[in-house]
């Protein structure tokens, strides 16, 4: 006789089976429902940020570049110091620094720290291969964390390590040619 329950049960279609006796299982499809829903929301909620972030800081850009566009020349080494300063607190950023490339150096121009502290004022591109590698092509740089460089870029480590640099985004500089002439720098850099 159970043969035969069994067989009827196998020949309904699969909507129509009954579901397992134990609880537990549905327990644990909640739980794991639960989880992925949670972790659903802190993924929103993290591109919210980001965007919303994003947003602001695109805002302030746009109104320091108009800014910037209106300044007399007398005034422009000014207007470039005060920008770097307000995009560099606008983004809890370390230092902010515009280097012009000259003669395979990076030369820095204009820079801003939140500290007071000291910038390099000149690297050589060859102390950062991997770094200049990716400018040439246009490329920006985001780097959040100094240890997640590839091994190929183990010179640029040693040169960000040894100026305090804890994280970096690159941005090339170029002209209405795309000729590359320098990068901005954003640093989060060692607390002294």
């Amino acid at each position: 006789m159970n043969d035969k329950a069994d067989d009827s049960d196998a020949r309904r279609p699969t909507d129509q089976r009954a579901p397992p006796s134990s609880t537990s299982g549905a327990s644990l499809a909640r739980g794991e429902i639960q989880r992925a829903l949670e972790r659903e929301i802190r993924d929103r909620e993290r591109i919210e940020n980001g965007l919303k972030y994003r947003t602001e800081l695109e805002a302030i850009i746009a109104r320091l570049s108009t800014q910037l566009v209106s300044l007399p020349p007398a005034l422009m080494d000014e207007g470039v110091q005060s920008a770097l300063a307000t995009i560099g607190r606008s983004i809890a950023a370390g230092r902010v620094c515009i280097r012009r490339l000259e003669r395979s150096q990076l030369i820095c121009t204009h820079r801003w720290a939140a500290d007071d502290g000291v910038v390099d004022s000149v690297i050589a591109v060859d102390e950062l291969p991997w770094l200049w590698e990716r400018l040439r092509r246009l490329e920006a740089v985001r780097v959040p964390r100094l240890d997640e460089l590839p091994t190929e870029a183990a010179m640029d480590r040693r040169t960000l390590t040894a100026s305090g640099t804890q994280s970096l985004i690159a941005l090339p500089l170029v002209d209405r040619r795309d000729t590359l002439l320098g990068m901005l720098a954003l640093e989060a850099v060692d607390q002294p």
